[in-house]
């Protein structure tokens, strides 16, 4: 019983800032949903989530560390890789942008700027670290023009940030 108390302690210890983490994240996750992916997400791997989490804090074998992570690798979430959501369940306001005077990113020009008339539905999710997300415009010319919106990103022109962080105010 001493042993089990102590390895339970060290395991405790061990994963502490681990579990301090992800129930941050379960927080944020639980939060009430304001889109209908969110909704899904929540109905889909929301319990799994929990039992994960509620089995890392509380190990049946605290004597074998990597048993409190199988939950996790049982959530088939973690293992995606890339895939495509709709953007309307994501951000129905950004879906209901239409005929707007808004250039499209990246425009050398202002005078006769091809602006964006709408946002595709389809919105890809890249299996990298970053997890960029590619979308389409539909230009104000008829053309669709693919855009890659990339988290982190640090090396983009002024003119180009600026162009995106007007884009992304609407997500």
């Amino acid at each position: 019983d001493e042993k089990i108390a102590i390895m339970r302690e060290k395991h405790s210890a061990l994963m502490r800032p681990v579990v301090f983490a992800l129930d941050h994240v379960c927080s944020i996750t639980a939060a009430p949903a304001e889109t209908p992916h969110e909704t899904w997400f929540q109905q889909t791997y929301g319990d799994a989530i929990k039992s994960a989490l509620e089995r890392l804090k509380n190990p049946a074998n605290p004597a074998n560390p990597a048993s409190s992570w199988l939950p996790f690798k049982q959530v088939t979430f973690f293992h995606r890789a890339s895939y495509l959501l709709h953007l309307d369940e994501i951000s129905p306001r950004l879906v209901s942008m239409t005929t707007t005077e808004m250039a499209l990113p990246g425009e050398a020009s202002a005078s006769d700027a091809v602006t964006i008339q709408s946002v595709g539905n389809t919105v890809t999710i890249l299996p990298t670290k970053t997890k960029p997300k590619k979308l389409f415009f539909l230009g104000s010319d008829g053309r669709n023009y693919p855009y890659l919106f990339k988290g982190r990103q640090t090396d983009l022109s002024s003119h180009l940030g600026l162009k995106i962080s007007h884009v992304k105010a609407f997500l």
